[in-house]
C-alpha cells in the first residue's frame, strides 16, 4: 500500500549519551535499549573508572527481588552477573572494555575479578 508522504516523520539522530545505562529504569526497558543501541553506540556504564559497554542484557526477574541498589551485582552466575535495576534483575551476557574486543561474560569476569556487591555506573553530567 502506498504511503502518504505528507504524514511521514523522521526519527532524530541517536546521540551517544542516549546509550548511557540508567540502572533505575525497568528491566524490560534496559533489555530493549541494549538491543536498540547494539552495535552503535553500544549501551555503556562506568565500572572502576572506565567506560564499559554492556551487550546482551536480558530480563531475569521483575518484582520480588528488592535487595541491593540499582547497578549492584547481586549474584555471579557462570554466564553473566545478575544486576539490580529499578524493578528487578537483568543478566549481562557480553562486555567490551575500552580498546578491547567484545567478549562473553564468563571470559570478561575472569579477567576483571568481578565480585558480588560491585556497582556499575555513576551519575553522568548530562543525566537527570
Amino acid at each position: 500500500v502506498p504511503q502518504d508522504e505528507g504524514s511521514a516523520t523522521y526519527a532524530p539522530k541517536i546521540e551517544v549519551k542516549e546509550a548511557w545505562i540508567d540502572w533505575t529504569k525497568d528491566s524490560r526497558l534496559l533489555e530493549l535499549e541494549s538491543r536498540a543501541f547494539d552495535p552503535w553506540p553500544g549501551p555503556f556504564t562506568e565500572f572502576r573508572g572506565e567506560r564499559l559497554r554492556l551487550f546482551g542484557i536480558k530480563t531475569v526477574g521483575v518484582g520480588g527481588e528488592r535487595s541491593g541498589r540499582p547497578g549492584e551485582v547481586l549474584k555471579i552466575e557462570k554466564d553473566g552477573p545478575l544486576v539490580r535495576t529499578g524493578d528487578g534483575l537483568v543478566k549481562v551476557t557480553e562486555f567490551q572494555s575500552p580498546g578491547r574486543k567484545r567478549m562473553d561474560a564468563a571470559a570478561w569476569m575472569r579477567g576483571k575479578s568481578l565480585e558480588e556487591g560491585a556497582i556499575f555506573g555513576r551519575q553522568m553530567p548530562w543525566a537527570p
